[in-house]
C-alpha cells in the first residue's frame, strides 16, 4: 500500500491507521516453496510511499529471501509434516529431558508357536496439558541429542518392564528401533551397553531395529516407533 489515505483498498482500516500514524506498508508472504506462504509479514512506515524506493524494495527483498531460507531450514526433512512454533518445540524438548516420556507395548505374535514371543516398545510423549504425542507429532522437534536422549530413556523403561514381566512368569524379547543416526553414531552402542550392564535382560533377548530409509521411517512413526 503506497498510502492508506488514498488507496481504496485500505478503505477498512483507514482511520485507524492514520490514528496511530501509519501511512505505507508493504506484506511479504514467506515460506521456503513458491505459492505455498507458511507466513506473511507485513511491514508498516509512517510514511507515504515508504517501501517504493530502490533501496526500501532492495531491502525488502533481500529480507524476504533470509526469512524464506530461515524457514526452509526449520522445515522438518519428512514430507507431510508442520514447522513447530519455537515455544511448542522447547516445551516437548523439556518434557523429554523431565518425564514426559512413556513406553507403550505391542505384542509381537508367532502363529508357528502360537503365542506372544516378543514386544515391541513404542515412545509416547506426555505433554503438559496430559496429551499423549505420538512419534510423528513430536519427533520433528528433536535434534540429534534428543533423539539419543528418547533412545537411552525408551530403553531404560523396556529393559525395565520386561525385567517386571520375567519376574511374574513371562519371558519375552523386547524390541527397540534405532534411527538411522545410530549407524555411525557410537552413543547408541554406548547406551546400548550401559543399559544391558544394569539389567537382567540378556543381550540375546534384545532386539534393535533400523529404520532404513525415510519412506519406512515415516510408515513406521505413523504407527508407533520406540527410542526414535
Amino acid at each position: 500500500c503506497l498510502h492508506f489515505a488514498t488507496d481504496p483498498a485500505m478503505a477498512p482500516w483507514r482511520t485507524f491507521a492514520l490514528q496511530v500514524g501509519v501511512r505505507s506498508s508493504v506484506a511479504l508472504p514467506l515460506g521456503p516453496k513458491p505459492g505455498a506462504p507458511l507466513a506473511l509479514l507485513v511491514l508498516y512506515s509512517r510514511y507515504p510511499g515508504g517501501f517504493s524506493s530502490d533501496a526500501q524494495q532492495a531491502f525488502v527483498a533481500q529480507l524476504k529471501t533470509l526469512l524464506d531460507l530461515a524457514l526452509a531450514r526449520l522445515a522438518p526433512d519428512r514430507p507431510g509434516t508442520e514447522v513447530l512454533p519455537f515455544t511448542l518445540r522447547e516445551r516437548w524438548r523439556e518434557r523429554l529431558a523431565g518425564d514426559g516420556v512413556e513406553m507403550h507395548y505391542q505384542p509381537i505374535f508367532a502363529l508357528a508357536q502360537g503365542r506372544v514371543v516378543e514386544l515391541e516398545a513404542l515412545a509416547r510423549l506426555r505433554d503438559v496439558d496430559g496429551s499423549l504425542l505420538s512419534p510423528g507429532r513430536f519427533l520433528p522437534a528433536l535434534n540429534a541429542d534428543d533423539l539419543l536422549r528418547l533412545f537411552r530413556e525408551g530403553l531404560r523403561q523396556a529393559l525395565a518392564q520386561r525385567a517386571t514381566l520375567v519376574a511374574s512368569g513371562h519371558t519375552f524379547d523386547i524390541t527397540v528401533n534405532l534411527p538411522p543416526a545410530a549407524l555411525y553414531d557410537p552413543r547408541y552402542a554406548a547406551a546400548t551397553a550401559a543399559a544391558l550392564s544394569v539389567s537382567k535382560c540378556p543381550p540375546r533377548a534384545l532386539l534393535l531395529e533400523i529404520l532404513e530409509n525415510a519412506s519406512e521411517a515415516e510408515h513406521a512413526l505413523g504407527s508407533a516407533v520406540a527410542g526414535v
